[in-house]
């Protein structure tokens, strides 16, 4: 189970701070890679614990600049945060800890961005 991320906003960012050479990417890249390695720790810290595979496979993963990953490998993760029929048809109830990890992650990024970019020396317009 795996959620790709990707910062889509750039345009907007960009227009609302002075650029500063080169330091724009870069700022936004260290804002995503904080916010994803203190996602990684929340969605661990919510999993729910059997046996520990699955917390122990979590993980984040940077594809670009503006784009990452957050990966649960554990086969069951995706049972786990939704929810799942048994095959005696009980119901077991969704323990959301992917979702909630992602939530972190969309509630904390645009902040992150933002504070990068100001001690990077962005000026707000």
């Amino acid at each position: 189970m795996f959620a790709q991320i990707r910062f889509g906003n750039i345009g907007q960012f960009k227009n609302r701070y002075l650029a500063n050479g080169r330091a724009f990417k870069p700022s936004i890249q260290e804002a995503m890679v904080e916010t994803l390695n203190d996602t990684v720790n929340v969605t661990k810290e919510v999993t729910p614990v059997d046996t520990g595979y699955m917390k122990g496979h979590i993980y984040g993963i940077i594809v670009s600049q503006t784009s990452c990953k957050l990966v649960s490998e554990a086969p069951y993760s995706y049972f786990v945060n939704f929810g799942h029929f048994t095959r005696s048809g009980s119901f077991v109830e969704a323990q959301p800890f992917f979702s909630i990890g992602m939530n972190h992650f969309a509630e904390n990024i645009t902040r992150n961005v933002i504070e990068k970019l100001l001690i990077a020396g962005f000026k707000i317009i």
